[in-house]
């Protein structure tokens, strides 16, 4: 979640758009995971399947990285709806993924795992990405952010594939 960290130095000293360039940067990421969250309520079980959510988690990354590298204001707007989009994708199917496969006795103390694992991190996340940034440039701190997030999701795909696999819902029925 570093990049929120890292916008302002975009908008200052990336794109040269000042504020107002700022405010709809900001703005485009909240429109497309307005429309991701509409998407997910209007197609909820094709957009909550594992292997959705795995490429999905890729595209985010990737949306990233391709915006670190834009130059471009109305190419950086495109790509951040394409990153908001995603992302609201990722998150709400890991959260559903989640309480669904959980037994009920456990959902509330796993819940909050999750939510510290989620949230708790933001910190440190943004403590690292200003440091990337201090020492290489915010492009090179969210690209190198985007690149490590595609990387957990690709080797937890690797490692424990099941994670991406059959709709949690389903389990138990044959």
């Amino acid at each position: 979640m570093n990049r929120f960290t890292l916008l302002p130095i975009f908008a200052d000293q990336v794109l040269h758009i000042g504020a107002t360039g700022f405010g709809f940067l900001t703005a485009s990421q909240g429109v497309g995971a307005l429309v991701g969250a509409l998407s997910l309520a209007v197609l909820q079980r094709r957009l909550t399947s594992g292997n959705i959510q795995f490429a999905v988690g890729l595209a985010w990354s990737v949306f990233l990285v391709l915006f670190s590298f834009s130059r471009l204001y109305p190419l950086s707007i495109a790509l951040l709806m394409l990153a908001g989009f995603c992302q609201i994708i990722f998150v709400a199917t890991a959260n559903t993924r989640i309480q669904a496969a959980t037994p009920d006795h456990l959902r509330g103390r796993v819940m909050a795992l999750y939510a510290q694992a989620l949230m708790g991190v933001g910190p440190v996340g943004s403590f690292q990405a200003g440091t990337l940034a201090h020492f290489f440039g915010a492009p090179v701190a969210l690209a190198f952010g985007a690149v490590v997030s595609a990387g957990f999701v690709g080797a937890t795909r690797l490692v424990r594939p099941a994670v991406f696999k059959a709709d949690p819902r389903d389990r138990g029925k044959s």
